[in-house]
């Protein structure tokens, strides 16, 4: 008997042990169909074990309906009852599945089988022996290489010697070769230096950028020339036509900047 053993180590039996145990584990899954969520979540099976307790308790408290009736409840868990379920689910599917399916009988032969054929002890030789031919012996056949030796005595091997060119007849001219035209080197353009080296080498010599000079557009003289200036980004001309006091157009200008 399959048992799942409780926390305080009483064993735990199968509904499906007991007819009277599976009949009111029936009634109270469908009595309990969902879990409840009032106060906390419970589960299904909670309330179902809850509730087979309740009725085991007084069944064991009624000395006369124990007498009378001879009944026994089983102890079980959520193990072995969530496990119940579903072998008990699978064969009502099962069940439903196979209503009004005819299965086929056994089939069995008209004719009784021949016995079975003997089989020889010893294994039957071919009419025809096979023959097979032995390779040829070639031992010792093999051609051997035999690494020779310089000695002292022995010179060495001397190369064939050349034929000297023959010199060539005077009278027989030889074709003309085209001069050789000398190899022209052009020089490299060197790479201009970035500023920061422009920089730092007129930093060390003492040397000065001349700056550019800027010419105003009204008059074309310099920017810095005597009654020129500027206000964020305006720039004031004297010889403007029309034109107001340097001190008046810098107060229209730090007003206008003032304005929102």
């Amino acid at each position: 008997m399959k048992r799942c053993f409780l926390s305080a180590g009483s064993p735990a039996s199968s509904p499906s042990k007991s007819r009277v145990v599976e009949a009111v584990c029936i009634h109270l899954c469908d009595k309990f169909s969902t879990p409840q969520k009032k106060g906390g979540y419970v589960s299904r099976w909670k309330l179902i074990i809850s509730a087979y307790n309740g009725i085991r308790q007084r069944l064991l408290n009624s000395e006369d309906l124990l007498e009378g009736t001879d009944l026994i409840l089983l102890v079980i868990n959520e193990a072995t009852l969530t496990k119940w379920y579903k072998d008990h689910t699978r064969r009502g599917e099962i069940k439903m599945l196979m209503q009004g399916l005819s299965l086929p009988g056994r089939r069995t032969a008209k004719e009784p089988l021949p016995p079975a054929k003997e089989l020889p002890s010893d294994p039957s030789q071919p009419a025809v022996p096979l023959t097979f031919e032995e390779p040829t012996d070639t031992t010792g056949q093999a051609a051997r290489r035999v690494r020779r030796s310089l000695s002292v005595s022995e010179p060495a091997a001397t190369p064939p010697p050349v034929d000297p060119p023959t010199p060539s007849d005077p009278t027989e001219e030889s074709p003309a070769q085209p001069p050789v035209q000398p190899m022209v080197i052009q020089p490299v353009a060197s790479k201009p230096a970035s500023r920061t080296t422009d920089w730092r080498h007129r930093k060390k010599t003492g040397e000065r950028k001349e700056r550019k000079v800027y010419t105003c557009r009204v008059c074309n003289k310099p920017i810095t020339s005597p009654g020129h200036t500027q206000f964020r980004g305006h720039r004031y001309c004297p010889d403007a036509p029309n034109q107001i006091p340097k001190e008046e157009w810098l107060v229209l200008r730090r007003a206008e900047s003032k304005k929102p």
